[in-house]
């Protein structure tokens, strides 16, 4: 189905921000709210693995750490942040938790990673979670949940 000029705009905001207003877009396809938030949702996802397909041929990427390095980058970022806002009992756990939370995106991953469970392709609340449609994810690698 060909876009609208509205659902582009949408797009490429999204492209360029990580922002977008999921349930206030009404221009997607659907009868309901829900069916609407998923052709949103689908639109954008496939607008994200296409313009990282895309780019993927402009751009030298580094290599993505090995997992025991991701671990150690991963605890060394959050563990400022887990000890001040988590009781010394739970920041352990806490930690353990998210040091094998993150999950590098890369352009041969990214339509893997995108179909998992909790990636989303909003600004989600998880403090390792970059725009998803920044410059660094597309260029650097991100860090989505895993």
């Amino acid at each position: 189905m060909p876009q609208s000029r509205r659902q582009q705009r949408i797009i490429t905001r999204y492209l360029r921000t990580g922002d977008h207003d999921e349930v206030g877009d009404s221009v997607w396809p659907g009868e309901t709210i829900l069916e609407k938030m998923a052709a949103a949702d689908a639109a954008l996802r496939a607008a994200l693995i296409s313009e990282v397909k895309r780019r993927e041929n402009n751009v030298r990427l580094p290599p993505v750490p090995a997992p025991d390095v991701l671990v150690r980058m991963t605890r060394s970022r959050v563990e400022p942040m887990v000890r001040g806002l988590f009781p010394k009992k739970e920041q352990d756990v806490v930690l353990g938790l998210l040091e094998k939370s993150v999950v590098f995106l890369t352009p041969g991953n990214i339509e893997q990673v995108s179909k998992t469970k909790g990636f989303s392709t909003a600004r989600g609340p998880s403090p390792t979670c970059t725009s998803p449609a920044s410059e660094a994810a597309v260029t650097r690698g991100a860090v989505a949940p895993s």
